[in-house]
């Protein structure tokens, strides 16, 4: 669930990698498989930039207007 700015707090992504990781653990096709696990490594990547936990050039930043 997203707070007043619009962003999903860290805690409901990691909530959401591990329901990813289960689905995967079911999935019956490979190709689902991979998908589901790489959809739990993004909500991972969302959950720690959401804490502050990383810092890097890859972190997303706003897109400047172009006004």
């Amino acid at each position: 669930m997203a707070d007043q700015t619009g962003r999903v707090p860290a805690e409901e992504l990691r909530r959401r990698a591990a329901h990813y990781r289960r689905l995967a653990r079911e999935c019956a096709y490979p190709e689902g498989v991979d998908l589901l696990l790489l959809m739990a490594d993004v909500h991972d990547d969302e959950a720690a930039a959401a804490a502050g936990e990383v810092e890097g050039p890859f972190m997303a930043r706003p897109t400047p207007s172009a006004g």
